[in-house]
């Protein structure tokens, strides 16, 4: 037994929106790790001062 054509092509565009949805969540929070990853050691060793961090910040976005 198959579902109608209709139902499957709204599924379709459902599932296709989530799924995009997911995958520009996922690239973000990769960007934020990275960022996290390096700026965080770099301020708690004094390398570089908060408004450095807020520049490197503001160009990465």
């Amino acid at each position: 037994m198959k579902p109608p054509l209709e139902l499957v092509k709204n599924y379709t565009k459902q599932v296709s929106a989530i799924y995009s949805l997911i995958e520009n969540t996922m690239r973000e929070n990769n960007s934020l790790t990275e960022l996290r990853d390096t700026l965080l050691p770099k301020l708690l060793s004094g390398e570089i001062t908060l408004p450095e961090a807020e520049q490197i910040i503001s160009e990465e976005a």
